[in-house]
Formats: structure tokens, C-alpha cells, sequence
């Protein structure tokens, strides 16, 4: 199959025998909001998003269509809205405008690292920030990770969150950070074969699959398995 139209930085999410597609466009963000029903392939528009956004994060969270963050156009952006009973709701502000976050949902909490800010006129870059956000759209500040970055990948393993590659102002990482969300600390854990951003990660039992993605090359088509050999308690 193939897509109606181009486009770039969208979120993607699963839900039944669909795929939502939501945002995209890059630097001239759209309200998308599609469905592409499986196994046909065919789409159709779904709605529209409150805003037009690109680089944001979707998914479910309390077994609703949520999204966190986004560019508008202009900045990136503080709320993060929820579809129920037919239309969007705003559940939460970031204390900064944030996209390209680093974001793992687990039983009905999502975790976010990191991310690209954008505040007054224009001003920002990486964050290091990690919060949590429930489904009553309860935001928890939980620290910080020891870089700035966007565009990491993360997933939630037992009690910890690992938070994967990304960007600083200085070019791409191959990190692994492991975030304790009991102690609240962050360790460096090992290094990607190679750097790497804005890819996908994923949790299988005791490993984390990392696929696709980008670094200073090009786009990437490699995927990695990570076994993670020290058990996480929670």
C-alpha cells in the first residue's frame, strides 16, 4: 500500500486491527489524524488532531488515543491532549514545549526522557529531564538523565527505564542509559554499535529490539538486540 500523500516526523500507533497515523510533515506540521485498517492497507481520514503537529509521541495511555508534545510550526508544545468520547481533550502541560521526546508506556504510565524545547521567541534545545504521566493526567517530575537530548529512544524494563541514542548539540550519541525509577538515578550502561536517533525500540521479555533510525551516514536499516543481564526489580 502507500500513503495519499508524503510525509515526515508522524506518530504511529496500534490499536486493534488499525494503524493510527497522527501529525507529520516536518517543518509544516499537519493535523492528520488516519486509520489504515489491516490486512487491506486501505486508509482513510479518521479526524483531525486539535493542532497541526510533527514530531510528537502517541499512543495509548488508559486505553485512549494520547499524544505528548509536538512542533506546531513554530514551537514546540506544552499539552498533551487525549481522544475520548469523540473529541480531544488537553490532559496535562509540560512545563516547556517539548518534541522528539524519549517516551515508554507501562501499566498505564508513560515515561519520558529528554526531548528538543523550544521557549520564548524561539530560544531552547535538548532537555535532560524524565517525568511520568498517568492516565488521570497526573505529571511527576522524576529527575534528570546526565546529557541533554532528543530524539532517544526508550522502553521500560522491570523498575528501570532505559533511554537509548539520541542527539545533543554536538551530533548523535550511542548510549544506553539506564534510569532507576525507584533510586531516581541515571547510569551509563553500555554503548550502540554504532551512533544513532530517532529511531524505534521496542521490549521483548529481557531485551530491547532498536531498529531503523538515523546518524551523520543517512537513515538507517540495521536492527539490534540488547539483552539486559542485570534484572531490574518493580
Amino acid at each position: 500500500m502507500a500513503l495519499p500523500f508524503t510525509t515526515a516526523d508522524e506518530a504511529l500507533v496500534a490499536r486493534g486491527p488499525s494503524l493510527f497515523l497522527l501529525g507529520g510533515g516536518g517543518d509544516r506540521p499537519r493535523r492528520t489524524l488516519g486509520q489504515v485498517v489491516l490486512p487491506r492497507g486501505t486508509y482513510t481520514s479518521a479526524g483531525a488532531l486539535p493542532t497541526p503537529l510533527s514530531g510528537l509521541w502517541a499512543g495509548l495511555l488508559g486505553g485512549h488515543l494520547t499524544t505528548l508534545g509536538g512542533f506546531d510550526g513554530k514551537h514546540s508544545v506544552t499539552a498533551s491532549h487525549q481522544f475520548e468520547g469523540g473529541r480531544w481533550k488537553n490532559i496535562v502541560l509540560m512545563p516547556y514545549g517539548i518534541r522528539f521526546p524519549a517516551v515508554a508506556e507501562a501499566h498505564g504510565i508513560l515515561y519520558e526522557a529528554g526531548g528538543l524545547t523550544t521557549g520564548e521567541a524561539g530560544q531552547g534545545g535538548p532537555n535532560s529531564g524524565v517525568f511520568s504521566l498517568n492516565a488521570s493526567g497526573s505529571l511527576t517530575s522524576l529527575g534528570s538523565l546526565p546529557v541533554a537530548l532528543y530524539g532517544a529512544s526508550a522502553a521500560r524494563v522491570g523498575g528501570s527505564l532505559y533511554v537509548i541514542g539520541g542527539e545533543t548539540t554536538r551530533g548523535y550519541l550511542d548510549t544506553i542509559y539506564r534510569f532507576d525509577l525507584e533510586s531516581r538515578e541515571a547510569t551509563l550502561v553500555g554503548h550502540l554499535p554504532e551512533k544513532w536517533a530517532q529511531g524505534a525500540a521496542v521490549q521483548v521479555g529481557n531485551s530491547l529490539y532498536v531498529l531503523g533510525g538515523e546518524n551523520a551516514t543517512g537513515p538507517l536499516r540495521t536492527v539490534w538486540k540488547l539483552t539486559i543481564r542485570r534484572a531490574a526489580s518493580g
